[in-house]
């Protein structure tokens, strides 16, 4: 099957489970603006409950203090709630005066804020059973009743305004004691136990709407997660499609690609796809071989050329600039880790005569017998050159002047018990004279260094030659 045929079919696929999870997404927003809403009318049954209770309440607290003080705003406040209840309106609005009298004074009656509507509208409206509004009617019924109780208390409290009389303190008295017994406060119990029965019957009707349309919404949701799973799935399967079959193959043509236009000629790439973009691959590989075997050649000669210019053809240690190139950097490095460094110059004792008694033939291998002696003297990252004619210079990282003497007399005794042999069986004895710089911390410059191991060496050739000598600054007279 094609690339094409395969990409068509998967995408008609994926859009067909792509819808289908738009439909299921939209069921589940929709069932959760349900429970929402049933979770809004579970709240109002509540509200009303408690507005119910709350306005019974504020009944009491006006007739109890109307006929212990007989302040009119009292009685004035008391009629303002009865009127409202009249027409259906349970109080819903009396948070402004939960703590009239505790804070200020009790509000006018013309501030009462009627609800908007019936509460038995209201409750039909939102689909309350009708014993759940029976239960609450009830209790209306009995503040109402209790209602009548209270204005009986008032009568009494008003038949005596003004009058001072025993009389009138014993009637004072008794609708004191009628809004405070014992069967003024079963009368508000009897109130209270329908608003409780009417709780408990809301929380039970909405807890299983609520569990019902929970249960809906999972069911919704697990549908979902097995749609998204396997639009998951199907997308996964074409991805590894199109991964295996196109992207590595692609891949692995653009990094041969990369690999050919960096210059590495020996680069191969294996399409394992049998289709054009194998056929691709093999081209590629053949183009590159044909510019690997253009290269080589010229490649072996440069790096020929490169170590030419970096050797030195006679010890083949490094060159005068190439070991300048190799201490600067080492020197870099000491500088920024403040390090010591130790620097050495060293030349052969009485080279002319050597050259002048057994020919500049038994020089040189005098020259190449010190190189060779120095590099297995040295360790590995201590830095070696010749300077010119018979002077060498060596870098000794991280190395303290004791350090550096000590290094340096190592080399000056290996070189005096190795002679020379020579083709016709003579062996030569020489010597080396060394002279030492030091920088403890890296701060001083490379040519300083140089030429303070120079003024060394001279000191040591002076003092009688096959010597090691630290460089010591001239007395300041």
């Amino acid at each position: 099957m094609n690339i094409a045929t395969i990409s068509t079919s998967r995408v008609f696929s994926s859009l067909l489970l792509i819808s289908a999870l738009g439909l299921l997404t939209g069921q589940i927003l929709a069932s959760q603006a349900q429970i929402i809403a049933a979770e809004e009318r579970r709240f109002r049954s509540f509200q009303i409950a408690e507005a119910l209770r709350r306005s019974s309440d504020e009944l009491t607290r006006m007739a109890r203090s109307y006929v212990i003080t007989g302040d009119n705003q009292f009685i004035q406040r008391y009629l303002a709630i009865m009127d409202l209840r009249r027409r259906g309106d349970l109080g819903l609005n009396i948070d402004d005066y939960a703590s009239w009298d505790l804070t200020r004074p009790p509000p006018r009656a013309d501030q009462l804020r009627p609800s908007s509507s019936d509460w038995r509208q209201q409750m039909r409206r939102a689909g309350f059973a009708e014993r759940e509004l029976s239960l609450l009617q009830t209790a209306w019924q009995r503040s109402s009743e209790l209602a009548e109780l209270e204005q009986r208390a008032f009568a009494q409290v008003e038949a005596y305004l003004g009058d001072v009389s025993p009389a009138a303190r014993a009637a004072r008295e008794n609708a004191i004691n009628q809004l405070h017994d014992l069967n003024y406060h079963a009368e508000k119990a009897r109130i209270m136990a329908p608003i409780a029965e009417f709780l408990q019957a809301v929380d039970k009707r909405t807890s299983a709407e609520l569990s019902e349309l929970q249960r809906t919404q999972r069911l919704f949701l697990q549908v979902q997660i097995v749609l998204a799973l396997g639009l998951f799935l199907g997308v996964l399967l074409f991805t590894f499609y199109v991964r295996r079959k196109v992207l590595l193959p692609l891949r692995q043509l653009m990094q041969h690609a990369q690999a050919l236009s960096r210059g590495d000629y020996s680069s191969r790439t294996e399409v394992a796809s049998h289709n054009e973009l194998a056929l691709l691959g093999r081209t590629f590989n053949q183009m590159a071989e044909a510019i690997e075997r253009d290269v080589a050649a010229r490649r072996q000669l440069q790096q020929e050329l490169e170590t030419l210019a970096c050797t030195d053809f006679l010890t083949q240690l490094s060159n005068r600039r190439h070991f300048i190139d190799l201490a600067s950097a080492a020197l870099a490095r000491s500088r920024r880790n403040g390090l010591a460094l130790a620097v050495c110059m060293l030349d052969v004792d009485h080279f002319k005569a050597i050259n002048d008694q057994f020919g500049h033939a038994a020089g040189d291998l005098v020259l190449q017998h010190l190189a060779a002696v120095i590099q297995h003297t040295l360790r590995e990252v201590d830095l070696c050159g010749r300077i010119g004619g018979e002077e060498f210079a060596l870098l000794l990282p991280e190395t303290a002047a004791d350090e550096a003497l000590r290094a340096s007399e190592r080399l000056r005794t290996s070189v005096a018990n190795s002679p020379v042999s020579f083709e016709d069986g003579r062996r030569v004895h020489y010597s080396i004279s060394i002279g030492v710089a030091v920088s403890p911390d890296g701060s001083l410059g490379l040519d300083r260094l140089l030429n303070q191991a120079d003024a060394a060496l001279y000191q040591a050739k002076a003092g009688g030659r096959n010597r090691v000598k630290l460089y010591e600054p001239p007395a300041v007279t």
